[in-house]
């Protein structure tokens, strides 16, 4: 190429020999351009359907964004009906725990409860006496932040009849929840050289705890009556 640029140099201008080599240089460059020109409108399609290809890949991601999104959705509330599930079964056993508990106590001798059942329920004198014995009066009061935090906690109805049993209940099968490990202790002890069934004392804690807290809230205990559902 070098050989035939210093030809077209030296060769007077207007010769033959001049003419042809700037045509054929002129004609040369054309070719050359066109070339570059053409793969360059190669590479920019290639481009271009890359382009194409990385659109349709993002709007598939996105695509499988939402519908993972929908399945997280979907998810979280499956697990919160499984929650809910596990509540209303904690609370079935809760109450069956109970009524096993209320058959052993009509198990007992009639003289061996420690509450009277008559409307609204309280302590007969033996119940009474226990208390005194075991001071579960002054147990309740150093207990009383406990007790009536887990109460104000728990206690999804204000319903006076509704608080009677839920005290009853939770004393009865969940002492734990309102009395500290050494005076569960106590109690277990009395219950076994009394010959009692540990119900029998949670029935009578949960009554007393009812009495305190009804006179926290002002709540009279002959509205337990009243909203009793099984005398309407």
């Amino acid at each position: 190429m070098v050989e035939f640029l210093r030809d077209i140099l030296v060769s007077d201008v207007g010769s033959f020999g001049f003419g042809f080599s700037l045509f054929f240089f002129v004609a040369f460059g054309i070719y050359k351009g066109t070339r570059l020109f053409t793969e360059w409108q190669m590479k920019a399609k290639d481009l271009e359907g890359l382009q194409d290809k990385t659109d349709k890949l993002h709007d598939i991601c996105c695509a499988n964004q939402y519908r993972l999104t929908n399945l997280e959705e979907k998810t979280s509330k499956f697990e919160y009906k499984v929650d809910k599930l596990e509540d209303k079964i904690n609370d079935l056993g809760s109450g069956m725990s109970y009524i096993k508990s209320q058959l052993n106590m009509i198990s007992e001798t009639l003289g061996g409860n420690f509450i009277q059942s008559h409307s609204s329920i309280s302590l007969n004198e033996l119940g009474e006496k226990v208390a005194e014995e075991l001071n579960v009066y002054e147990m309740i009061d150093s207990n009383w932040d406990k007790i009536s935090a887990y109460l104000d906690a728990n206690l999804k109805s204000k319903n006076a009849y509704d608080i009677q049993q839920y005290c009853v209940q939770t004393a009865t099968i969940s002492l734990e929840s309102f009395l500290e490990d050494k005076d569960i202790d106590r109690i277990k002890l009395h219950a076994y050289n009394l010959g009692k069934h540990m119900f029998m004392y949670g029935n009578m804690i949960g009554v007393l705890i009812r009495d305190k807290y009804f006179e926290q809230k002002g709540i009279n205990t002959t509205l337990v009556d009243e909203c009793d559902p099984n005398k309407n």
